[in-house]
């Protein structure tokens, strides 16, 4: 496996970063740099190790961002995270985050429930006191619970949620004993914490959704307990789980993921709330609303982001089916009317299924290959950018890596708005002295680049991505973690 380094790169309308860099682009790129590419890597770790990997971004109401990434160290088995903030266009490390590990800019963070203290954390927000808003699963030494943490301002644990900064679902009554995934977390205007993931009660996972006070409880205002679980078909040993969350205009809340129909097929699960954690008849009848995955194969489906458009009053999501018998991926994006029915004016009735590949590439053209969506982004003219990966096949692994960042831009109908070299995104490494690397002579001869798109925002009127991108060959280690 190879070292990776984040980065941070950001459009007029699409940001790329990868394992600890940035770039940003508007139209072009002009937010970290007019008309050209420009980035900012992210030194978070003591040391840069193998499959060490971004996880989310975040701004906050100062416009710093905040990165969110995995630690880990060689001496110890603990695996937590770390969070970067940088200031404003990200010119600089923010030193006031500096933390007690004496990382610039960058505070780590620990759930540490027991067993392995194995952290996997999984998202990111700011709220309205620019405190850091984290979810995640850690081990619990008796299995995997959920946990969302609160950091100051500064960046420390902030006591006044749930009395240290950390809240783990193993402590509630209502989830003793079972097993607990938090997948994604949103701040609410009035500091309110909305996350969801899983819920496994004898071999049943049901989808979750919790709403927490800002003052690190259940909200028992949501559905009279703070939560809420979601059973799709009724069945036992299904696995139902939402992915993602999208606050709607109103109050009304929108959760996602994967779930089983009747006959234990999965399919994309969507359920819209109420602001008391009701569910919202008025979507779907029953407030949820189980779409099949469309493809006459059979196919693992994915949901990975959501989105709303305004303009148009409907839901969208986008998502992408794997398949066996080695054939690529590909991706989609779904519209939804805002009660639950396809939208019949956008692509092939309301849904709209591609690869990048289809659509053309750098000079010379790629080879065709497989789309796995990460990112549905929308203006407020109603145009989509859908940000994702395509996995490079044949020849092009050789010369780009296993995988390119990816983008394809939609009209509101769900046609195709932007083509050609635009599709891929590739960005040249950023060259450092390498006096404490080792084996520097192949880092010379290889010049492939595997990046993976793992979170894009709005920011400033341009979308920032975080990228994981190879940072070394195989057997390369930077000893000094200088970034």
């Amino acid at each position: 496996m190879k070292y990776r380094r984040l980065r941070l790169l950001s459009l007029s309308t699409l940001l790329l970063p990868s394992c600890a860099f940035a770039q940003a682009q508007s139209t072009y790129w002009n937010t970290f740099g007019p008309d050209r590419a420009a980035g900012a890597f992210l030194n978070i770790t003591r040391e840069h190790r193998t499959s060490q990997n971004a996880i989310g971004i975040a701004t906050d109401t100062q416009q710093r961002l905040l990165v969110l990434n995995e630690w880990d160290e060689s001496s110890t088995t603990n695996m937590d995270c770390a969070v970067t903030r940088h200031l404003r266009r990200a010119r600089a490390l923010d030193m006031d985050y500096t933390g007690p590990d004496e990382l610039e800019g960058t505070r780590r963070v620990a759930a540490d429930m027991g067993g392995s203290d194995i952290d996997n954390c999984s998202s990111i927000d700011s709220d309205s006191l620019d405190r850091a808003v984290i979810a995640g699963t850690g081990d619990t030494g008796s299995g995997l619970g959920g946990f969302l943490i609160r950091l100051s301002a500064d960046g420390s644990y902030d006591t006044g949620f749930a009395g240290d900064g950390r809240f783990f679902l193993r402590n509630l009554a209502a989830f003793s004993g079972a097993q607990t995934r938090l997948n994604h977390a949103i701040t609410l205007a009035n500091n309110r914490v909305v996350a969801c993931g899983s819920v496994t009660r004898d071999g049943n996972e049901r989808m979750l959704v919790l709403r927490v006070t800002a003052g690190g409880d259940l909200d028992v205002s949501f559905n009279g307990n703070g939560y809420r679980e979601l059973d799709f078909n009724g069945a036992a040993a299904d696995d139902d789980a939402c992915a993602r969350l999208l606050a709607l205009p109103g109050g009304d809340l929108l959760a996602g993921g994967v779930a089983a129909n009747g006959s234990g097929v999965d399919g994309y699960g969507l359920a819209r709330f109420n602001s008391n954690g009701s569910l919202d008849t008025g979507f779907s009848g029953d407030g949820l609303l189980l779409v099949p995955h469309g493809s006459q194969l059979a196919a693992t489906p994915t949901l990975s982001d959501l989105a709303y458009d305004a303009g148009r009053n409907r839901l969208l999501f986008s998502c992408w089916l794997s398949f066996g018998a080695n054939l690529p991926p590909t991706g989609c994006v779904v519209a939804l009317d805002d009660g639950g029915s396809f939208d019949t004016g956008f692509a092939n009735g309301g849904r709209f299924s591609f690869r990048y590949s289809d659509y053309g590439g750098l000079d010379p053209a790629r080879q065709s290959g497989g789309t796995r969506t990460r990112r549905l982004l929308v203006r407020e003219d109603g145009m989509l950018y859908v940000l994702g990966q395509h996995d490079n096949s044949g020849s092009d692994i050789a010369t780009h890596g296993s995988s390119d960042v990816a983008r394809l831009r939609l009209q509101p109908d769900g046609s195709v708005g932007l083509l050609g070299a635009s599709t891929f995104q590739s960005f040249p490494s950023v060259r450092h002295s390498y006096g404490n690397v080792s084996n520097a002579t192949a880092l010379a001869t290889d010049e492939r680049n595997d990046e993976r798109l793992m979170d894009a925002i709005w920011y400033r009127g341009n979308i920032v991505l975080l990228v994981d991108r190879t940072r070394y060959p195989a057997n390369v280690f930077d000893h000094d973690g200088d970034g």
